[in-house]
């Protein structure tokens, strides 16, 4: 990968859904989960990692919706 001299990009999105999909996981321990962020034209604008350890990684089980609720959280989203 070739190094460039430092280069500032500021960009502004509106997120309007998201979607999982990729979970790392560590048994008994933790999981990276992959979450895609959209805008109003269904477009990815962005991708983040949210990682789910101790008790929050303990108290998933297999709840999938708990995964949707802690990443809204974690992001600082209001799931409608």
């Amino acid at each position: 990968m070739p190094t460039i001299t430092p280069f500032n990009v500021i960009s502004t999105a509106t997120i309007t859904s998201f979607d999982i999909d990729g979970i790392e996981i560590k048994l008994f321990t933790s999981a990276k989960i992959r979450v895609n962020l959209f805008g109003a034209d269904e477009q990815r604008v962005d991708i983040r990692y949210v990682s789910l350890i101790g008790n929050d990684y303990v108290n998933w089980g297999n709840d999938d919706q708990y995964i949707i609720t802690f990443v809204a959280n974690a992001l600082g989203f209001t799931i409608q």
